[in-house]
């Protein structure tokens, strides 16, 4: 298991490994790396549901619709989006009882059922708060947002209502035909109704229990995402955009050695704990050279621990470390995500 900020910062060498290495434009190389590690969030659940799509479907349409507010989006903000897509995906038993009914009357004459499931809508209070409630986490957390979160969570939810479904038509069309099926084989005849109705009610709560647990993971992966993806993106991008002070910092601690003769990881690791030691208003100073020596010890040589903890220590002086926000930042270094703890294809290659 692994931290979401130990994870960002992992995939943040990587990206600057590439840059460095590869020769890689920037903007490519943190596009390219985005988008894997929303699939990497997407694919995550569908390893232990190996007999539905649904779940990395469902996933893989929401993130890529959430993709736009990385740069901006807060914790608060992260959550209540969470929150809103589970409840959202929770409706999903209703856009499937709309295509179980199309599939039985293709197979069984004279069927005259009504839909009375459908009571549902997308604009209720459960997908967007119209009061405050304390009792109701989304209700809290999204009246804690700006007038323009507020705007973005309910456009969201509003095209995602209308295109989900859209997205995962296929796969309920081939469920509500194979039970459909089944069900239309195994009418016992004359207790036709009866029958159907009972296995019709048994479809609607197996696919409720389902959709519930669908929407427990969506809540998870979506806010372990954000979470992890604004971070990334914001060493990534503030790394670069100060790098050449950042070098000139690195530099000034270079008695001995010369910038060009650092290998590529030692340099990038040096390059993001700077950012984060002194571009970053929340760093927590212990935390961010641990980390920095972790990524050393991980992804480079047996000594390099212990030059990077030498370098930073050294370049800080004796700075203290700063006191906001200590406990929230703490707590979220030390909250585990559900990956695994690996970063695949980063390899010295000077």
């Amino acid at each position: 298991m692994i931290s979401s900020r130990r994870l960002a910062r992992e995939w943040a060498l990587r990206i600057l490994y590439q840059i460095d290495i590869g020769k890689v434009p920037h903007d490519e190389a943190l596009a390219q790396a985005m988008n894997m590690l929303r699939m990497e969030f997407s694919q995550r659940s569908s390893r232990a549901q190996k007999d539905s799509s649904f779940e990395p479907l469902t996933l893989d349409y929401l993130t890529g619709s959430l993709s736009d507010v990385i740069p901006t989006v807060r914790p608060v903000f992260a959550k209540a989006l969470a929150i809103g897509a589970s409840r959202l995906v929770q409706e999903a038993p209703e856009w499937q009882e709309v295509r179980f009914l199309s599939a039985l009357k293709r197979r069984i004459a004279r069927l005259n059922f009504e839909p009375p499931f459908l009571s549902k809508h997308i604009l209720n209070s459960t997908i967007i708060p119209r009061t405050m409630s304390e009792e109701d986490s989304l209700s809290v957390h999204y009246f804690a947002l700006n007038e323009d979160e507020q705007k973005r969570y309910r456009r969201f939810v509003v095209g995602a209502g209308e295109e989900l479904p859209l997205a995962l038509l296929e796969e309920f069309k081939q469920l509500a035909a194979d039970v459909a099926r089944a069900v239309a084989q195994n009418n016992p005849v004359p207790f036709q109704h009866g029958y159907i109705l009972e296995q019709r009610t048994a479809f609607h709560q197996k696919e409720e229990a389902r959709w519930k647990r669908i929407g427990e993971i969506v809540e998870k992966q979506i806010v372990d995402w954000l979470r992890t993806a604004s971070f990334l993106r914001q060493l990534v991008v503030g790394t670069l955009e100060n790098v050449k002070e950042i070098d000139k910092t690195i530099a000034s601690q270079s008695a001995g050695w010369k910038l060009d003769r650092l290998v590529s990881v030692d340099h990038n690791i040096l390059r993001l704990g700077c950012f984060e030691l002194f571009y970053l208003p929340d760093r927590v100073i212990g935390v961010s050279i641990n980390e920095a020596v972790e990524l050393a010890k991980k992804y480079s040589t047996a000594e390099s621990g212990g030059f990077v903890n030498g370098v930073l220590g050294a370049l800080l002086g004796k700075s203290e470390p700063s006191v906001s926000d200590v406990k929230e930042i703490l707590e979220a270094e030390e909250e585990a995500i559900d990956l695994p703890d690996e970063l695949m294809g980063l390899e010295e290659s000077e």
